[in-house]
């Protein structure tokens, strides 16, 4: 293969991977928990919870102070026959810069008028450079 020809799949795998950004996945149980996330532009967060559906409850996203800077893309319910199912909620990176804002999370039956019986909170920051993530 010509030294021409490894360059330019070279420079081709390097766009894709800058224009298409990382993947960045977040898991919790049904008790809820926190975590932090510091993402770039064009990343992309996937955040699942198990859960019960047979049960009544549902995993929903209560409070979202991102949507400056984050676009929620998809929210898909538990789909497995056998328990825990997965919820998923994914979110692309739209804008740097952005500082501290949360993703929550709740537990709960949508149609009852108590609180969560779990939370899960996620904070999100939005950087100019490399991404990581902790969870508690």
């Amino acid at each position: 293969m010509k030294l021409s020809s490894i360059l330019v799949i070279a420079l081709s795998c390097a766009i894709v991977g800058f224009v298409s950004g990382a993947n960045h996945a977040l898991h919790f149980t049904v008790d809820g928990g926190n975590a932090t996330v510091v993402l770039a532009v064009r990343d992309h967060l996937n955040v699942t919870f198990e859960g019960m559906p047979s049960t009544g409850y549902w995993w929903w996203l209560m409070d979202d102070e991102s949507s400056e800077c984050l676009n929620r893309t998809a929210q898909l319910p538990a789909v497995s026959s056998t328990p825990p199912n997965n919820y998923q909620f994914e979110f692309d990176v739209l804008e740097a810069g952005c500082t501290g804002t949360w993703l929550r999370f709740g537990y709960l039956r949508p149609w009852v008028r108590v609180p969560p019986t779990a939370m899960a909170n996620v904070k999100v920051f939005v950087s100019r450079g490399e991404s990581e993530s902790e969870h508690e």
